[in-house]
């Protein structure tokens, strides 16, 4: 999983010759081969050839082993021997989410040699809605469950989907616990298993799977055995992913595409001063890019020829292109030099002939690879996780539930010592004595009325403690608790 690019090659090409004194005609400023000797190199090699590698977590590393995969198979075989369970009752549940905007348009005709294509979206950012699909070994699939990111329930968002499917709503368009319980009794209603008459179904580890305690009690009771896929390895072994959702991803731009071009103007992003600046934009960057890669180009093609090349003094008078033959080759070789330099003689260094430059034949191979491990290491991970890899498992068993169940009540019963602890924390605050300063008017000291809640006829320390509230009464000008009191501004007595 790390791979060499091309200029890691030339580095190392460089770093092999010269640990191993090997004469070479290497670029010293920048370390490394040249282009024509990596392309040389692959010509010699055609086993080797350059490619795009696919993005790869370290996780899907560490989940994606042998002994993960052969674990899961063998499991799936005791599961399928012990209850004679046939390709029908084999299903695999997955969920996908899309975009309203889609995530890699098309390949389209281009003219070659046009640096930047573009394709129309219906935005810059879209609205993710989740499709859970089950399907069975033998393509029996199960009417699907659609979930909108929407807060309310809209009955128009069923029209045009499949019979028998299950249209809901969640305020991120994602499935929860709640959700999927409602999958299982979808799923319990439409394959119909009996403990007697049991079925088996894949799915991966997400918490609203595995740590649903709900769900997994519905399922065991109904005869529905639940197998968990090992963590990280669902791109390999999770049959929707590979055989399904990959075509429906593609199936679903080429949707969405179509609707965009037989509905233009329709999308919030398409506007023509827009698409101008931008194409103004795209073209001055194409251009510097050009550019750019010319410099770059003949940059490194004069530091390649640095020996051939005598160094050009700054005028601006024209070049002239001197013939020279250099020993050991029939070819001729034009130094550039400036006409006042021509008319000064110079010493031009002979390059170095091919024939006695060292080659790798010449070296010891098992010293060149000594070289390379020293040079270039495999990377080693370091790094300790304190979480293992998430194995396959059966999670539905009785071991698994009573698990869950042990820590659920773990869970449980620390956040209820924790509320307590609080609570005894609120009591003691409420408990302390508040001092209560009176004004020194005459009103006050003589009137004890605004002391006593007119609902309960009970004093201001007589309800939940000295810290609750009390509100006046707008129409007889009378206190009463808050608790007392079921309108925030008229007192019930007034309001009766």
């Amino acid at each position: 999983m790390f791979g060499l690019t091309i200029k890691d090659v030339r580095r190392l090409a460089f770093d092999v010759a010269e640990s191993n004194k090997i004469d070479n005609r290497f670029n010293k400023e920048r370390k490394m081969a040249g282009k024509t000797s990596f392309n040389s190199f692959k010509k010699r090699h055609p086993e080797l050839s350059v490619r795009q590698p696919e993005r790869t977590s370290l996780n899907r590393v560490r989940g994606f082993n042998r002994d993960n995969v052969n674990g899961f198979f063998d499991l799936l075989e005791r599961i399928i021997d012990e209850n004679n369970i046939t390709p029908t009752k084999i299903f695999n549940v997955d969920e996908s989410v899309f975009s309203t905007v889609q995530k890699k348009p098309q390949k389209v005709v281009a003219l070659k040699g046009k640096k930047q294509i573009g394709a129309i979206t219906s935005g810059e950012r879209g609205v993710n809605t989740t499709a859970v699909c089950c399907a069975s070994v033998a393509g029996q699939f199960v009417p699907p469950m659609i979930i909108f990111k929407r807060i309310r329930q809209n009955p128009e968002l069923a029209n045009g989907a499949p019979i028998g499917s299950i249209v809901t709503v969640s305020e991120s368009g994602y499935i929860n616990s709640q959700l999927f319980v409602e999958w299982i009794k979808h799923f319990i209603n439409t394959v119909m298993p009996t403990p007697d008459n049991k079925v088996l179904l894949l799915l991966d580890g997400h918490t609203t799977h595995s740590k649903n305690l709900e769900a997994l009690t519905l399922a065991k009771t109904n005869g529905v055995i639940m197998l968990q896929l090992p963590g990280h390895t669902t791109h390999p072994l999770q049959p929707l992913d590979v055989s399904f959702f990959k075509p429906l991803s593609s199936y679903y731009i080429q949707a969405t595409e179509n609707w965009l071009r037989s509905n233009p103007g329709r999308q919030n992003s398409c506007f023509p001063t827009t698409d101008q600046d931008g194409e103004r934009n795209s073209l001055r960057t194409s251009n510097c890019h050009e550019i750019k890669q010319n410099v770059d180009g003949e940059k490194e093609n004069k530091n390649d020829n640095s020996e051939n090349i005598l160094v050009q003094p700054s005028s601006s008078k024209p070049t002239v292109c001197v013939p020279s033959t250099s020993p050991g080759t029939s070819k001729n070789l034009f130094h550039v030099v400036s006409p006042e330099a021509s008319l000064s003689p110079k010493v031009i260094t002979p390059t170095i002939s091919r024939k006695d430059i060292n080659t790798f034949e010449d070296v010891d191979t098992i010293v060149i690879k000594k070289s390379l491990k020293c040079l270039r290491p495999i990377p080693k991970n370091t790094i300790k996780r304190k979480n293992a890899v998430q194995k396959a498992v059966v999670i539905t068993s009785s071991p698994y539930k009573n698990d869950l169940e042990s820590s659920a009540a773990k869970k449980n019963k620390k956040i209820d010592k924790t509320s307590r602890n609080n609570n005894k924390k609120e009591y003691s605050n409420d408990t302390e004595e508040e001092v209560i300063e009176f004004a020194d008017d005459d009103d006050t000291d003589n009137d004890d009325s605004d002391n006593i809640c007119a609902l309960c006829n009970g004093n201001y320390y007589d309800k939940t403690g000295p810290k609750v509230d009390w509100i006046q009464c707008i129409r007889c000008k009378k206190w009463v608790h808050e608790t007392c009191a079921s309108n925030p501004d008229i007192c019930d007595n007034c309001f009766n």
